[in-house]
């Protein structure tokens, strides 16, 4: 009762902050010379970091695949319909364009018709965005012949290739730095490692094997480990780097399952760690590997 009582006095005394516009750029004002003499310029960058960008919700019933913006197919228009006013925005989409027309073109309430649009501010004009549902494509790879099997860490990835037996037939450690880098330069960093991880793949023809890790129960368990411990795990993209996995693997027709990762690490330390020579972590992606070709450990 008394350490709770603590707590909340603390709370009280010094309550939890959010800030919206990113944390660096709000000290600015009072670290930075070109913002100390000048308030309103902080003001402007500020409230421009804070609400330069906007996502809108797509849904599959209507005709557009989107109840705000509506994409004019043969004039190339972006239609909003507001309360007081109809604001025409004339577009061009480049990437996958064909895709993004072929959703438009869907029948009303067809599942994978929704398309959401992300607006994004930069000084001068417009970035609009479409995110849509991509279809299932055909893979290039097989389990027949044994997969590859990975155990994601906060500064490496541990990758075991498997025969159609289940024995290991190679191994690879894949090492990254996310700590003290920026948002955009550990973009690049996961995008190169899964450029790497999905190389080798294609390379032995093999589907890749994930873990479908709870990442809630994993960030629930950092309370309780020591500071510096929590400063590395806040800086891993653990949901980022699957998906850069997964993205770089549709590209490159490789097919990707989830396993249960309950007990991975413990099973390969206890039964493979030391009879085939692997670290903690090799043990756990063989594991992995093994658990996704549905053999039992």
């Amino acid at each position: 009762m008394k350490r709770k009582k603590q707590e909340i006095a603390n709370y009280k005394k010094h309550p939890k902050q959010i800030c919206f516009g990113s944390s660096k750029l709000f000290k600015a004002q009072y670290t930075k010379e070109e913002y100390i003499n000048n308030h309103q310029k902080w003001r402007e960058n500020y409230l421009h970091q804070r609400n330069k960008q906007m996502i809108i919700q797509g849904r599959r019933q209507g005709k557009y695949g989107n109840n705000l913006f509506k994409y004019e197919l043969d004039s190339n228009t972006m239609i909003y319909r507001g309360i007081n006013e109809t604001i025409y925005l004339p577009i061009q989409f480049y990437y996958q364009k064909e895709l993004l027309e072929e959703k438009v073109k869907l029948i009303h309430n067809t599942p994978g018709k929704a398309i959401c649009y992300v607006l994004e501010l930069s000084r001068d004009y417009f970035i609009i965005k479409a995110i849509l549902e991509l279809p299932e494509k055909e893979t290039t790879t097989t389990k027949a012949e044994g997969v590859v099997g990975i155990d994601i860490n906060v500064d490496h990835i541990a990758l075991t290739v498997t025969n159609e037996h289940g024995n290991i037939i190679g191994t690879k450690k894949i090492n990254y730095r996310l700590k003290r880098k920026t948002s955009n330069q550990r973009l690049w960093i996961l995008r190169e490692v899964s450029k790497e991880v999905i190389n080798i793949c294609k390379q032995h023809q093999k589907t890749l094997i994930i873990e479908n890790l709870n990442f809630t129960y994993k960030k629930q368990q950092m309370k309780y480990n020591k500071k510096r411990v929590n400063e590395v795990l806040s800086n891993f993209a653990y949901t980022k780097i699957i998906e850069t996995i997964e993205s770089r693997a549709y590209k490159e027709d490789v097919a990707v399952e989830r396993v249960n990762p309950a007990y991975t690490s413990k099973i390969g330390k206890e039964k493979y760690q030391q009879s085939k020579g692997l670290s903690t972590h090799l043990a756990a992606s063989y594991v992995i590997a093994r658990r996704g070709m549905s053999f039992s450990d």
